[in-house]
């Protein structure tokens, strides 16, 4: 393997994500977020899975944290909107709370 093919082999091994969250106006609502994963090397990503979590448990109570995007072709995206990740703000999370999410 060239060293041009090892550098688009690890580009695709990087995940460009972009993640869109259904907003929970209240506190206490369940909100869903979708994320669109991008597969930039040069084949195709089989059995491609992520698991989502929160830095800070104390704000969010995750209900569904696994999503499964199947296979994702060489330079193309896919997303979960048929599986999105799911949790419920808790009750003292104010407007403008920033929350960081994990993605693995």
């Amino acid at each position: 393997m060239t060293q041009e093919d090892e550098d688009h082999r690890e580009k695709g091994r990087r995940a460009h994500l972009h993640g869109e969250a259904h907003r929970a106006e209240h506190r206490g609502e369940d909100a869903e977020l979708t994320v669109t994963l991008f597969n930039g090397g040069l084949s195709a990503a089989n059995d491609v899975t992520a698991t989502l979590s929160i830095a800070n448990p104390d704000l969010v109570e995750m209900t569904n944290t696994e999503a499964s995007y199947g296979t994702i072709d060489a330079v193309s995206t896919a997303d979960n909107s048929s599986q999105p990740f799911e949790f419920t703000l808790n009750d003292y999370v104010y407007d403008g709370t920033l929350l960081e999410f994990n993605l693995e």
